[in-house]
């Protein structure tokens, strides 16, 4: 069957006619007997292993008639019948050789370990070969309309949940792009001599708004501080396009102590010193970098996030962080 066949709604089932009726017989009957053969198999080998050698040539010489019987079957010739040098046995000179080796095996009465362990060796490998010739080069005489309607129905029923399950995430990820920017708040850790790491008891929070103006983020602290380093996540969505103006740090009284510019140089990167600088950038991707602009991200996640590292900076009272965003399909217009 071709894939467009597999991929064809029609629930309706095929009618079985007499040739189908006895392909699907004939192959029924072939695999039972390949599973007894393996089940007697099975004996050989724990007779073997339990040291039964003279019980396992026995069930040896029967499962070696159930193989020839096996392949009569699908050569459709007379088990009983069967030449004494395989010759032309089958169509497949590999498996007439194995036929006449576990035959030569079975002629010397043997029941050494070494040759009944060769002898099991031989047998499991004849109906191994049996199988991939029957079911496997020859599957083409096994076809038919009904099993060709079972297996599109098999592949159908895996693929058609798998794609519904794939239209309705990418439908989300549509939505989820095409949903509109809002209004947020912003996350600010302070850290101190004292207070190395970000925690629920130096964060700050603010509000934040979209739009293509500048616009302040305002955190305040409970009292002037010692500041070194701070963590912002400035956004809790994904899709948006943010630009980043500066980052001042004012006293008690409204007095700017320190202005982080995050205007890009002349290779389109922000001049970082080693007390001052932007670092460790968590979910984000880089917008448009170009010199003389403002530096420029995409959020790829709910948890985008930087630091601004700095020096020791006394009294402070209040960061202000001067940004703007939009939705990531649109372009800031300067």
């Amino acid at each position: 069957m071709s894939i467009k066949d597999y991929l064809k709604l029609d629930f309706k089932k095929p009618e079985i006619d007499s040739n189908t009726s006895f392909i699907l017989k004939r192959k029924e009957v072939l695999e039972n007997k390949l599973e007894n053969l393996y089940s007697r198999l099975e004996t050989v080998e724990i007779c073997n292993a339990n040291s039964k050698f003279f019980d396992s040539e026995i069930l040896a010489n029967s499962l070696f008639k159930d193989i020839i019987d096996f392949a009569a079957s699908f050569e459709n010739k007379i088990a009983e019948q069967f030449p004494s040098d395989f010759t032309n046995f089958t169509a497949e000179s590999e498996i007439n050789t194995l036929f006449s080796d576990t035959n030569s095996l079975l002629l010397l009465k043997s029941i050494e370990e070494d040759h009944i362990s060769k002898l099991e060796a031989s047998l499991s490998k004849l109906i191994y070969k049996l199988e991939k010739y029957i079911f496997k080069k020859n599957k083409i005489v096994f076809q038919n309309s009904y099993d060709n309607y079972k297996n599109k129905i098999k592949v159908q029923l895996i693929l058609f949940p798998l794609a519904i399950l794939f239209l309705g995430y990418q439908g989300f990820l549509f939505y989820k792009k095409v949903q509109t920017i809002r209004p947020d708040i912003a996350n600010l850790y302070y850290m101190s001599e004292k207070t190395e790491v970000p925690s629920p008891a130096n964060k700050l929070e603010a509000n934040v708004t979209p739009g293509e103006t500048w616009q302040e983020a305002k955190f305040i602290l409970q009292k002037p501080s010692i500041v070194t380093n701070v963590k912002f996540e400035p956004l809790k969505q994904n899709y948006a396009r943010i630009q980043f103006k500066e980052v001042q740090y004012r006293n008690e009284k409204g007095e700017i102590k320190y202005t982080k510019t995050l205007k890009l140089n002349s290779i389109g990167m922000v001049d970082n010193k080693v007390d001052d600088e932007i670092c460790c950038v968590e979910g984000f991707k880089p917008g448009k970098l170009a010199p003389d602009k403002y530096i420029e991200f995409e959020t790829v996640g709910a948890d985008s996030s930087f630091y601004i590292k700095l020096g020791k900076m006394t009294d402070i009272k209040e960061i202000i962080l001067v940004y703007r965003y939009i939705k990531n399909s649109k372009k800031f217009t300067d």
